[in-house]
């Protein structure tokens, strides 16, 4: 439709023959005023009058005037950076959370959360001129870069509020203080387990198919402590006052887990799970699971969990033990194509540990989490919304009536080609910061805001300086 409008449309345009060499000599023209700016001994203001003849007093007073407002320009990018990132990253952020309306009977999917911006921006821009543009004017704010300041401190806050929505989803922190080691035991057996540290003084009972977590202050960097586990004798076909005694290690700065099973049949053990816990949330938020399972189930046998959105994640032997990213949902424990009575919802930034032991005739299966997450309702993205929406609709209107009025009419369309090219560089700033590959979102979240913030200052600090052609 559009084309079709542009060509029966052409014949009503009024076309100007253009300068013969404009383009050249206008880049030219530029590069003259910069080389006089920086030779010493000539004023600025005397370009206009210099003794060389290379270029009109016209075509340096247009040149200037364009220059002075393409320097402007140089703060455009940062704010497209935002908007281009917002797109893609808000979505990303709206996957981790719940989209349930249970008084409509319907979910809101995490790319329908970004329509509302079409919607909005067209109201803020069909009531620009009538509602918002005289209220920034009764609060003081006419210039055109006041109002872009404006749109940069609105920017700013919208990062912000995602930035603290980000780090309230991904919940508690993992960081292990220096000097401390924490060690974790996971009792995979349907009875109580005295657990004993004589080193650490520690005398605890680990409940059925429970688990046991211990901060220890370390000597070294890496220490070995003496444990002793005894058996409660209504343990499944664990011999009476059968104790086992063994030693775990103890990290600096690390965690360590050992799931206490039969190693086969007859043999029971304190197994190490891996070798370090990697308790490190993913950058997307994505919650992550392991499995461990005793001797008995076998090291061959099938282990999957499938959820009803259509995702499917396989454990074999191999990957068991180390935590795997998975997508968010409900998922059914399958054990050699057998569902087992047992699901679990996985919520954002959560590290699950499925403990999965045969104990007599039955086989128990019981879930663990760890710095959990939080599981937020998507319409708390509502404030960094309308906070950006509002953002774009002033800066994107302001840009173009500062492009026109304060372009000089023979440099209008040159004026407009660099204006379009800051959205090409805050594309090209998206791409640079990517590549960077900040682990925590939230923390990306912020260089954006700060630099936005940055950004703000520089045009609050153009709003004062510049002149424009018609005071």
């Amino acid at each position: 439709m559009f084309t079709v409008t542009f060509i029966f449309g052409e014949k009503m345009f009024v076309k100007n023959d253009t300068e013969h060499k404009a383009f050249s000599r206008t880049f030219g023209c530029i590069y003259y005023i910069l080389t006089k700016r920086i030779t010493p001994g000539i004023s600025i203001n005397g370009l206009d009058h210099t003794k060389d003849n290379k270029y009109t007093d016209d075509e340096i007073m247009d040149s200037r005037l364009a220059l002075n407002v393409i320097t402007v320009f140089t703060t455009y990018p940062v704010f497209w950076a935002l908007y281009e990132y917002q797109i893609s990253r808000w979505k990303l952020q709206a996957t981790l959370m719940n989209g349930r309306l249970d008084f409509l009977n319907w979910a809101i999917n995490p790319d329908q959360m970004h329509t509302i911006t079409p919607f909005c921006a067209l109201l803020f821009l069909i009531r620009f001129y009538g509602t918002l543009n005289p209220l920034l004017t009764k609060i003081g704010i006419r210039k055109p870069l006041q109002k872009l300041t404006l749109s940069g401190c609105l920017a700013t806050v919208a990062f912000i509020f995602s930035a603290m929505l980000q780090f309230e989803i991904l919940g508690n922190s993992n960081i292990i203080p220096a000097g401390e080691g924490r060690l974790n035991i996971y009792n995979g057996f349907d009875c109580d387990v005295h657990a004993r540290l004589p080193t650490l003084n520690i005398d605890h009972t680990i409940q059925p198919l429970g688990m046991m977590n211990v901060n220890y202050a370390l000597v070294s960097r890496e220490d070995i402590v003496e444990i002793v586990l005894h058996f409660d004798r209504e343990c499944t076909f664990v011999p009476d006052a059968f104790e086992l005694n063994t030693t775990v290690t103890v990290a600096d700065r690390r965690e360590i887990s050992y799931y206490l099973t039969r190693l086969n049949t007859n043999t029971i053990g304190l197994n190490r799970v891996g070798n370090y816990d990697n308790y490190v949330k993913n950058k997307r938020g994505n919650p992550s699971l392991r499995v461990l399972v005793d001797g008995s189930i076998g090291f061959d046998s099938h282990i999957s969990f499938n959820s009803s959105n259509g995702n499917s994640y396989s454990f074999p032997s191999s990957q068991r033990m180390y935590f795997n990213e998975v997508a968010m949902g409900k998922y059914n424990l399958y054990w050699n194509e057998q569902m087992l009575p047992s699901s679990m919802q996985m919520i954002p930034a959560t590290f699950y540990t499925v403990t999965l032991q045969n104990n007599g005739d039955k086989t128990d299966v019981k879930v663990f989490t760890k710095y959990e997450g939080a599981y937020f309702h998507v319409l708390w993205q509502l404030p960094q919304y309308v906070f950006m929406i509002l953002a774009v609709v002033i800066f994107a209107v302001t840009t173009l009536e500062f492009s026109f009025f304060e372009a000089p009419i023979n440099l209008k369309t040159f004026v407009f080609a660099f204006d379009l090219l800051t959205i090409a560089v805050g594309n090209l700033l998206v791409i640079i910061i990517s590549a960077i590959s900040i682990e925590n979102q939230a923390y990306e979240y912020l260089l954006y805001s700060s630099l936005m913030c940055a950004d703000t200052f520089l045009i609050a600090y153009f709003s004062v300086v510049f002149r424009s052609r018609y005071h």
